[in-house]
């Protein structure tokens, strides 16, 4: 049996190189209109070949059923909140001193960063609907060691 999908899997790296050669040629200023031209000419081959794919339908037919709110889901509005200001706070950190290599900007970004997968870990129900404490305790810890590694490898 043939596969249906085989020509496009093997002409996108194709699409891709052009795409990526004239990306890499916007760089010189004489070559800059071979570069577009490449450019455009990988994003119509690639809706050539990829144009009658069958997608997945973005609003289903039972979309709209009414369906109840999940409390639950409130949990990720704080974590989120504190993400984002966490974030926010590292770029105001970082514009006050852009000469230094990691330092507080760092941390408070990579903070952000764990809240905002915390908040999702445990307003997702993942955190309930297992019952692998050992999984659970490997991915904890495989963060907290990741953290402590860039904060022992980074000078403030």
């Amino acid at each position: 049996m043939r596969a249906s999908y085989g020509p496009k899997v093997w002409a996108s790296p194709i699409v891709y190189l052009i795409a990526l050669l004239g990306t890499w040629l916007l760089a010189n200023e004489s070559a800059r209109s071979w570069a577009v031209l490449l450019l455009i000419a990988g994003a119509v081959m690639t809706v050539v070949l990829w144009g009658r794919q069958n997608w997945i339908p973005a609003f289903p037919s039972d979309a709209t059923t009414p369906t109840s709110v999940n409390h639950s889901r409130l949990f990720y509005l704080p974590g989120v909140t504190i993400a984002v200001l966490l974030v926010l706070a590292a770029d105001l950190r970082y514009a006050a001193a852009p000469n230094e290599t990691f330092g507080i900007a760092g941390f408070l970004w990579i903070a952000g960063i764990g809240f905002l997968l915390c908040s999702a870990f445990v307003g997702s129900n993942s955190l309930w609907g297992t019952n692998n404490v050992v999984t659970q305790f490997f991915w904890a810890t495989l963060f907290l060691f990741l953290v402590a590694r860039v904060a022992i490898a980074s000078p403030i």
